[in-house]
């Protein structure tokens, strides 16, 4: 005599959860719908690629935070390697393989993937990155960069190359790395030490580079004139952009006093 309803199984719920999957993939996926979400979710989705993320280091570089420029690359790089790790174990097929009517664009292959789809990784980096960039900062930041990297999540359903749950993955896997970077990078240690060592090297290569540029003296001989003037600068007294003004200054100037019969009279 049966009492009650009958207990769910480890295969009932498994097969409740990819209904729900199917039914909310469904419900986001609304490429070809409107050109205006289409160039809106392919814009995010251009968001998420590791080089386009990658770009964020140059600011925090030049903003003087070394040491969050090179946790953000190697953020990336950990990052991206686990997804693929996970992919290669799961090998969950993409909703274009299983679903007979998915929707897509025709531009840029934002809507054709052939590597597994289980975690996104697009919504692992950016919610790492995300995590990372507003660690210990005001709320407000950090809702923003977390609202972006769900909008980044959501376009790769909305496209049609993700299931929800893969984005869900990602993003705990990104999260969950980002939190362990920024672990080793607050406690002193071999990573600690390791990161402060790159950022030095890094630092005297492009001060090498820099100083190259400095270097270069800029003569401009006055020709066509009764005397012999010059005018110099020496660049290693001026920042690198500063020296590239003067050197095209003088070049205008040297086309000028080339012209001789002008200044002749005002050099003698």
């Amino acid at each position: 005599m049966n009492i009650g309803p009958k207990p769910y199984g480890i295969v009932d719920l498994l097969s409740a959860l990819w209904e729900l999957d199917k039914s909310v993939f469904k419900s986001m996926n609304l490429a070809g719908t409107s050109a205006f979400l289409d160039i809106l979710m392919v814009s995010f989705t251009v968001l998420g690629l590791p080089y386009v993320l990658g770009l964020l280091s140059v600011p925090l570089w030049m903003r003087a935070k070394k040491e969050q420029a090179i946790d953000l690359v190697i953020l990336i790089v950990i990052v991206s390697v686990s997804v693929e790790l996970v992919k290669l174990v799961v090998g969950r097929e993409r909703p274009f393989d299983v679903l007979a009517e998915v929707n897509g664009v025709s531009f840029g292959g934002f809507s054709k993937a052939s590597d597994p789809s289980f975690p996104s990784a697009h919504a692992a980096r950016a919610f790492a990155v995300a995590v990372l960039l507003t660690y210990g900062r005001p709320r407000g930041q950090a809702s923003v960069a977390v609202g972006v990297a769900a909008m980044i999540g959501i376009s790769r359903i909305y496209l049609g190359v993700h299931w929800p749950s893969d984005v869900l993955a990602g993003a705990l896997l990104g999260v969950g790395v980002a939190f362990l970077v920024v672990k080793l990078g607050n406690t002193p240690g071999f990573y600690h030490r390791c990161r402060s060592r790159a950022a030095r090297v890094i630092d005297q290569a492009l001060e090498r580079t820099r100083g190259s540029h400095r270097e270069s003296n800029v003569s401009l001989p006055l020709q066509n004139c009764n005397r012999v003037y010059s005018c110099h600068y020496n660049a290693m007294q001026t920042t690198h952009w500063r020296a590239k003004i003067y050197a095209l200054s003088h070049r205008l100037m040297q086309l000028l006093y080339l012209q001789g019969s002008i200044w002749n009279p005002v050099l003698q």
